[in-house]
């Protein structure tokens, strides 16, 4: 299972666990709590994620892979045919921060 599979389990976890029912009147508010509560469930799994499989040889990748994982997630919700491009993007960098090469 490649890193950017383990963010998207994570994610499928917690939007279980933390699916609230928001009794706002307004549609606006209810749109903005519900993008707000996306990309901190985005953030919270894949720090997770990288919580998951430490220890890491080289931490100081790991800001660039938690940024190249958010965005490769916000990308991939508008163009999901994507997936094989940031995966193997991800997987690199992951592997860098994991084992140095």
């Amino acid at each position: 299972m490649t890193f950017l599979e383990q963010v998207f389990n994570k994610l499928n976890e917690m939007s279980t666990i933390y699916n609230h029912v928001f009794n706002i009147s307004s549609p606006y508010p209810q749109t903005d709590t519900w993008r707000n509560r996306w990309l901190f469930l985005v953030k919270k799994a894949i720090r997770e994620a990288i919580r998951d499989n430490k220890p890491y040889t080289k931490p100081s990748y790991l800001t660039t892979l938690s940024a190249l994982t958010s965005q490769a997630i916000m990308k991939l919700r508008k163009y999901p045919q994507l997936f094989d491009y940031y995966n193997e993007k991800i997987e690199n960098e992951f592997q860098l921060a994991k084992y140095g090469w």
